[in-house]
Parts: C-alpha cells; sequence; structure tokens
C-alpha cells in the first residue's frame, strides 16, 4: 500500500454565535500522507443507504488523534462518518463529501 496523497487535517471548533447557534472555526492541525479509495457502490448503499460518489476510505501510518476534523482533498471538504480506528500501525476512517463547507 502506497501512502502518496498529501491531504491537509483542519480541526474544527464549534463556538456559540450569542444567539443560540453556533459558527464552526476550522484551523489546520497538521498534513498527513494516505492512500485514498473510493467505497464501493454496494457497501455505501448497505452502510448508509444512498449511492454516491463522494465516499472515501482513507488509510495512513499517522495517527488522527482529534474528534472534530475536516480532510481537504483535492480543494474538496470531507467529514468522518466514524471516530478513527486504530489497528496495529495504521489508522482508518471513511470520509463523506461536505456541501456546505468552503
Amino acid at each position: 500500500m502506497r501512502f502518496n496523497k498529501k491531504v491537509e487535517l483542519y480541526k474544527v471548533n464549534r463556538i456559540n454565535d450569542g444567539q443560540g447557534g453556533r459558527i464552526e472555526n476550522k484551523s489546520l492541525y497538521k498534513y498527513i500522507y494516505c492512500n485514498l479509495s473510493l467505497l464501493s457502490l454496494e457497501k455505501q448503499i448497505q452502510l448508509f443507504g444512498v449511492a454516491n460518489y463522494e465516499f472515501y476510505n482513507l488509510t495512513t501510518i499517522d495517527t488522527i488523534d482529534i474528534d472534530n476534523f475536516y480532510v481537504l482533498i483535492d480543494g474538496k471538504y470531507y467529514k468522518p462518518t466514524h471516530k478513527p480506528k486504530r489497528i496495529k500501525n495504521k489508522t482508518y476512517v471513511t470520509l463523506d463529501r461536505l456541501e456546505h463547507a468552503n
């Protein structure tokens, strides 16, 4: 497995806006090298009930030790669908495309 794709991890802080809502504040956390693969359509339907071409499986040797984060891949933001899983020396996470992030 080659970890040749460089992506950016952004830490997300949710700040109260004083009117009962929250504002998301993104700040660059770190760069990581990873392997990206698209999640198969059959698996997407089985897990999420929808077929979308924007789900990725991300595998990396780096640790992801923050809870709320976004990943910037080719100018598009993605959010994790679950907490990153650390198995042996690799971290695994499934990513979904964010439509509203910029």
